[in-house]
């Protein structure tokens, strides 16, 4: 992590309407002198020359080729369309060779080879972990009224949206009015826990309680120690940051940070993994403060994203699941994912962590340093002084184009986080940029909330410890 010297700085027609003609004048002859008259007869003009055979030929071919090359636009067209959405109108796609109506997404009842079509129906919006249930017929997401809900429809919940069955879940109310939900989804008058949670709603215009679910399937993103609001960076007090791991694998050829985001999981960037894929090779360190770390846990799967481009870095993410649970602490508990809907504007103030070097070319850090960034406007980022295009969608940008502060070698995967409604979220994984601390090239990040389906779906396809992946689209 790069710091800069000094300490603090800032940065129909029209209507008919016949014309009226008066009376007619008399017709009045008029008698002509005997004077000659000439008569001027107009010259028939004489007639086309017949085109020659190679100016017909010619205009034929271009025009046969005009219209074969509008037949091979319109086939194109068609061609594209089928391939691109090879389904069809209202029927959906499973990514495996098989069609789905839109009417059996989310239904309760898997139709897609491997259950894609049920994957991602249930999730949480906005800081207030607004529960919201994607209706099928309506083919829009719903809030879901909190009449009749219990906490044992939550943790049908949670496991459907990743989490573990086992987790912490906590359900509350919330105003329908905080919510924005045009509509909601209910429980049936007959539901119980027991059944399928996706079977046990209808489609409501209202909520007679006046009040819509929210859920928490874990405990996330509190902390006790808090740190000094500084731009410079500094080292991090002891148990300030209880979801930073640090990751080594036991050749030691490789150092990288990550979060804790469930008791299993933790985030990083798939390029720590690329080179080193076998999960026996890796060990993770939690709850340490500096470089003398505590009992290593091990891992069992590692799974970076399959899309993943090491020369561009883009859709640089990765997720390592552990070998048996962290047991959750003040000094040791997960990050919050960002829910859907939450908005992180730029110059959001950030907080980057890591034990990477503290300038361009110096030396590693023996303890964990901690310093304040800002997110920088994608568009800005994106231009020719900057980054001049090379940030995607799955990216996101931040630090000072000032330079100074940032993140530097030794830091990747290591957590890009915000403070929002007393909770800590997680924006990023530390990714990649040009140097340390240059003017115009800030750090570059993975878009964490880019990649939610995807985090969540392996989530849950590996509770079962499989080696199945769910594919991409």
């Amino acid at each position: 992590m790069a710091f800069e010297e000094g300490g603090e700085t800032e940065e129909r027609p029209p209507p008919f309407n016949p014309a009226v003609v008066g009376d007619t004048p008399p017709f009045n002859p008029e008698v002509l002198e005997d004077t000659p008259q000439y008569v001027i007869e107009p010259m028939t003009p004489p007639p086309p020359k017949p085109k020659s055979v190679k100016k017909r030929c010619t205009n034929y071919v271009v025009k046969s080729v005009s219209v074969l090359l509008a037949l091979g636009l319109c086939v194109g067209v068609l061609l594209g369309y089928y391939f691109l959405s090879p389904c069809g109108v209202n029927v959906v796609w499973c990514g495996d060779g098989l069609c789905v109506k839109q009417e059996q997404w989310c239904d309760g009842t898997p139709h897609c080879r491997r259950g894609q079509d049920e994957a991602n129906c249930v999730r949480l919006s906005g800081t207030g972990f607004h529960l919201q249930v994607f209706s099928r017929s309506r083919q829009a997401w719903r809030s879901v009224c909190a009449d009749g809900w219990s906490d044992e429809y939550g943790r049908q919940a949670c496991e459907h949206i990743g989490y573990s069955r086992d987790s912490n879940v906590s359900s509350g109310q919330a105003p329908v009015s905080s919510t924005g939900s045009e509509g909601f989804m209910s429980l049936l008058p007959d539901a119980k826990p027991t059944a399928n949670l996706l079977t046990s709603f209808q489609n409501s215009d209202t909520c007679p309680s006046g009040k819509t679910v929210t859920l928490r399937c874990i405990a996330c993103g509190t902390r006790t120690s808090k740190s000094q609001r500084i731009v410079g960076g500094q080292v991090a007090a002891q148990g300030a940051w209880p979801w930073h791991v640090f990751l080594r694998d036991k050749m030691q050829r490789v150092r990288c940070g990550g979060a804790i985001i469930a008791p299993y999981w933790i985030l990083t960037a798939a390029q720590c993994v690329q080179s080193v894929p076998e999960p026996s090779d890796w060990s993770v360190y939690v709850d340490f403060y500096n470089d003398l770390f505590s009992i290593a846990k091990e891992v069992a799967h590692i799974i970076p994203f399959p899309k993943y481009n090491n020369k561009t870095q883009n859709n640089d993410i990765a997720l390592m699941k552990l070998q048996e649970p962290l047991q959750v602490s003040d000094s040791l508990r997960p990050i919050c994912l960002p829910n859907v809907d939450m908005d992180f504007t730029p110059s959001q103030p950030c907080w980057i962590l890591g034990f990477g070097r503290t300038s361009e070319g110096g030396a590693t850090s023996s303890n964990l340093m901690e310093a304040q960034v800002s997110l920088i406007d994608t568009a800005q980022c994106n231009s020719s002084g900057v980054y001049n295009g090379k940030i995607s969608d799955s990216m996101i940008c931040a630090g000072r184009l000032a330079g100074g502060v940032d993140r530097c070698e030794g830091d990747t995967g290591g957590p890009l986080m915000a403070e929002k409604d007393s909770l800590w979220w997680l924006i990023g994984d530390i990714s990649w940029g040009q140097g340390c601390g240059r003017v115009n090239k800030p750090g570059v990040y993975g878009n964490v909330a880019h990649f939610l389906e995807w985090i969540y779906t392996q989530m849950k396809v590996k509770h079962s410890i499989t080696h199945t992946q769910v594919t991409v689209l």
